[in-house]
């Protein structure tokens, strides 16, 4: 018989909710962190940006135990996905298992000679606590921090008017109509 043991999952985007619906199904103690006020990663819809889809085919971007919609195009959008991604967590019972807008700012081994690790995690933008699991899954993406670049000649461009976004800023269409 397997032992339960309490395991965290830092990030309620693709992978985090695949590992944390896995670790539920054996049995784990589960908790999810996840930064946003939503679950979907970088298809919540306020970090996704206008005309967002995948790039693969729904047959291949999918979960193994659940299949996109039939009424989903070859090539779902951002909005289609996150609604993917809210199904399979509800189909799943993982949303009760998600603290939102719940930053995870520090993870080191337990202190107290258990195996494990300790969180230090602030809701809502309040004074962080902590809290030890036996594990941990990383589960941030690649996505989670943006990449600022500067380029030759930039200063001028904005002088004259020019605007430099990150895509993460690219809300709307009309930013970049000419």
């Amino acid at each position: 018989m397997r032992k339960k043991k309490k395991v965290a999952v830092i990030g309620a985007g693709v992978s985090g909710l695949a590992a944390a619906n896995v670790f539920k199904q054996t049995g784990h103690a589960v908790s999810v962190f996840e930064r946003s006020h939503d679950l979907g990663g970088v298809w919540e819809p306020s970090r996704s940006y206008p005309g967002i889809q995948t790039q693969s085919p729904k047959e291949l971007y999918r979960y193994t135990d659940k299949a996109m919609p039939a009424h989903y195009p070859e090539w779902p959008n951002g909005a289609q996905v996150h609604e993917y991604l809210s199904s399979y967590a509800d189909n799943h019972d993982l949303r009760g298992l998600i603290t939102f807008n719940t930053e995870t700012s520090a993870m080191r081994r337990r202190t107290d000679g258990a195996p494990g690790w300790t969180l230090s995690l602030a809701r809502n933008g309040e004074a962080a606590t902590e809290e030890s699991f036996d594990f941990v899954a990383v589960c941030t993406g690649q996505f989670s921090e943006k990449n600022i670049l500067t380029h030759p000649g930039q200063d001028a461009f904005t002088a004259g008017g020019g605007q430099v976004l990150h895509s993460s800023e690219y809300t709307d269409p009309a930013l970049v109509g000419g």
